[in-house]
């Protein structure tokens, strides 16, 4: 039953990110969380809500450079970071849809700053879908990555 209901959850997500995510910016090319962390006025948006927790864009840039010092969950801070703002800036994200989903409910359950180390069962999970999220945010996946 706790598969289904999280299936069911991430369909949802789904669904909600690729036929409600309003497109505002301009690029069909993906940036990597160091181009979005440097480039604050190519931003689509203001604030940024990732694992149930709004950003202003500041505190987003401050989370995105800040050494993790081996806490997991800011790698797939920068990561989830990078790939939302790809999609809302016209990426096409159709092929990381499900994953940001997945993602956004791995940082629900690992909050920011939550110590979550890379021996940890959390970042068993969570690692394949920082994987996913770094090879659309450079160009691998579905977007060709912006010179």
């Amino acid at each position: 039953m706790r598969k289904m209901r999280s299936g069911l959850t991430m369909l949802v997500a789904f669904v909600v990110f690729v036929l409600f995510v309003p497109v505002t910016g301009y690029s069909e090319y993906v940036g990597t969380p160091g181009y979005w962390a440097h480039h604050s006025e190519a931003w689509p948006m203001t604030t940024i809500t990732m694992g149930g927790v709004t950003y202003n864009q500041d505190h987003a840039i401050y989370y995105m450079t800040k050494p993790s010092k081996g806490d997991k969950t800011y790698d797939m801070y920068s990561h989830l970071c990078a790939a939302i703002l790809n999609v809302y800036n016209g990426s096409d994200g159709r092929c990381i849809a499900d994953v940001i989903a997945a993602a956004n409910e791995w940082l629900a359950k690992n909050l920011l700053a939550s110590d979550v180390t890379g021996r940890s069962l959390a970042w068993e999970d969570g690692e394949e879908l920082k994987n996913w999220l770094d090879a659309y945010n450079n160009g691998e996946l579905c977007a060709p990555l912006r010179d």
